[in-house]
Order: structure tokens, then sequence, then C-alpha cells
């Protein structure tokens, strides 16, 4: 039902008691409050149902759900490693990863969780799945252990948006500062209302220390704990010509810089792709492609020698073919190489 072994559970309810994280209430004893939890978020039930479970009532189960959440985000230093800026030694002892690789800290993905949300705000969290969602950055390191997590953001958010709001909030997401303007071109994202694993869970922020990505949005709890956006009501008809237009500029002002960004992110990726494609192709002898060349027989020296030149010039994969084919296919290729 916990989707957990025995000895793991009662290990992380000690865990929990001794930090004086949970304790043990008049009518719910602490192993319940957890029980409760991991059956929620192991099986994606509702509280009714979880109640009927445990013969408990709705607000009961969302009350202990908030408190044993807010419990396990207090862990988080101890589970969550925060990643070396060392060079990995997978890296280090590759000759195919190293120097292509050596500022490599680990690999990050988003994925999309199931969410609630009240049923007016569920368009936004609808992203490339047919439910709500949100999107989850996760990052990893070569021992394949979670670094970062942030949590929070819509399912319709970009991934190139989520990043960037990793990567400029003061303990987020450690990149090397040199990779970082390689990439990015030294700009500067701006940090968003969404969670990492440095805010606690189960809490709200303080509206004071919250930057917005929309002005228009506001933070809201729903009963079982997963922040969620209450957006206002759009503009009314009567709003200014001039605010519209101010809101239209900085909107396309917005898409042209992420537009530029990813254009430097996919230049970059496609200049190490060939590098790294130049570096594991086996390099053509030349003095055997020569040998090869000033071999064939009809044709003077003349026309071998500058038949030698023009195969010496091209690409490493016309030299290779060269040398595959057979001394008959040689001559031909020779033949229409001089004719063109």
């Amino acid at each position: 039902m916990i989707r957990m072994k025995r000895v793991t559970f009662f290990k992380l309810c000690d865990c929990l008691r001794e930090r004086n994280l949970l304790h043990d209430t008049l009518n719910v004893t602490l192993e319940e409050q957890v029980a409760v939890f991991l059956h929620i978020v192991g099986h994606n039930v509702r509280n009714r149902m979880v109640g009927h479970n445990f013969m408990r009532s709705r607000e009961t189960v969302s009350r202990y759900f908030n408190e044993v959440l807010r419990a396990i985000g207090e862990l988080r230093r101890e589970l969550i490693r925060r990643p070396s800026l060392n060079t990995h030694s997978r890296i280090t002892s590759s000759s195919r990863f190293m120097p292509y690789f050596k500022d490599c800290i680990g690999a990050l993905d988003g994925t999309h969780v199931h969410a609630s949300v009240p049923i007016e705000h569920v368009a936004a969290f609808r992203g490339r799945k047919p439910y709500p969602t949100q999107n989850v950055l996760a990052v990893v390191d070569f021992d394949l252990k979670f670094t970062y997590v942030l949590a929070g953001w819509e399912g319709s958010a970009r991934d190139a948006l989520i990043l960037r709001d990793a990567l400029e909030r003061p303990h987020g997401l450690r990149v090397p500062e040199d990779q970082m303007s390689i990439i990015f071109g030294g700009s500067l994202a701006t940090r968003r209302w969404s969670k990492d694993d440095n805010d606690s869970l189960g809490a709200p922020k303080s509206e004071d220390n919250v930057e917005f990505a929309n002005p228009e949005v506001n933070v809201h709890t729903n009963d079982v704990s997963i922040d969620s956006i209450h957006a206002q009501a759009h503009s009314t008809q009567g709003a200014s010509s001039s605010s519209g237009k101010t809101k239209k500029k900085s909107s396309k002002r917005h898409r042209e810089n992420e537009e530029d960004i990813m254009t430097m992110v996919a230049n970059n990726i496609k200049e190490l792709a060939m590098a790294i494609k130049e570096y594991n192709e086996p390099e053509i002898s030349i003095d055997g492609l020569y040998e090869a060349v000033m071999s064939i027989p009809g044709f003077d020296e003349s026309q071998l020698c500058r038949a030698f030149r023009m195969l010496a010039g091209s690409s490493t994969r016309e030299a290779r073919a060269f040398m595959v084919a057979s001394t008959h296919h040689r001559y031909f290729w020779i033949r229409d190489m001089l004719n063109m």
C-alpha cells in the first residue's frame, strides 16, 4: 500500500521522530501519519479514498499530509547532494569524452508530474500530456543520483524557461561561469515563483520575497498542498490602448530574447557534435593514399598527381571511401574526377 519495505518505512519514521520533525498526537500516531502521506503520493488517490481506508475525515487526512510533506522537505539537504564542479573520473579516464566534456557536471531533463488544480486554471497546466501536469526539472550526476530538483512550473511552460529559472536562483543549479557565457552568451534570467530543493515544502512563500513570471499571477495551495497558479481575470475591455501596446512589445521582446538564446545553444551544440564526430573518425594515412593513387594504371604521372592533390584536399570521408574501393573502381573514380 505504501510502496516501501517495512524496514525502510520504520527507519523513515524513526528519522522524523529523532529530528523532532513529527510526533505522535492524541489520536494519530506518527507511523499512521507517514503511511497516509505515502499512500497518497504512491497511488495518486484523493483524500476521500484515503480517509475511507484509514477511517479518518478528509480534513484530518489533508492536515497530516501537509505536516508530513513539510517534515520530508526538511530532510532535503541530507537527501539531495549538491554537484561537484570537479571533472568526474569517468570523463578524465575516457579519450572519447576528454576534453570535450571536461566541464560537464551531469545530465538534466524535465518530466511532467500529474497535478490537481482548480478547473478554471487547468489550461495553464495542460501541455504535452492530456491531463494537467507540473513541469519538474531534475538533474543527476554521473553516479545517477539526484543533485537538483525544481518543481512547481505549469505543464505548459517551456523547458528553456525553467532552465533559466534554475540557473538564476541564488542557490540554484551550479554551472561553471565560463561555460555559462559560452552557452547563454551572458544572458540573465529572472527568479520565478516555483520552488527548488532549497525551499521548504508545504509552507507558502512570503509574497514580499516572490518574483512572479507574470505580474497577474498569485500563488495558492489546494487541499493536497500542490502549489498552483491562481491567475486573475484577463484585462477588461476598458483598458487603455497604450497599456496593451506596451504588453505586446514586452511579450515580443521576451520571445526574441528566448529565440536568440536557443539559437546560441543550438550553434554551440552543433560545433560540439562536429568536433566529436571528427575526433572519432580514424585518420587516413597520406602515404597509403599516395601509393594507392599512383598505382592506378592508365594515367600519366601528372594526372595521378592532380588526382592525389584533389583527394588529399577533400573531406576525410571521401578519401576513406576511395581507399575502400577496389582497383577497378578506383580507375573509374579518378577518371571521373579528372573529367570534372
